[in-house]
């Protein structure tokens, strides 16, 4: 971990389950790569979680065969 990257520095110390805050940075969306999260830590041990997008509640669960179904 560099200890100049906030980046690094903020995934050390950020806990399963916690809420991350996204700040869109002024760069086109065409030149940024999709974000990857390991579903380990977004699930933090929990079978299920919940996602709020455009003002709607998903949610995102993972299946006894391990497989993520998404519902509304």
């Amino acid at each position: 971990m560099d200890a100049n990257d906030p980046d690094a520095k903020a995934q050390a110390t950020r806990r399963p389950g916690s809420v991350i805050e996204a700040t869109a940075p002024d760069v086109s969306e065409a030149t940024i790569a999709p974000a990857m999260l390991d579903t380990a830590s977004l699930f933090g041990g929990r079978s299920e979680i919940r996602l709020l997008h455009r003002g709607q509640e998903y949610r995102l669960r993972v299946t006894r065969q391990g497989k993520l179904i998404l519902t509304k």
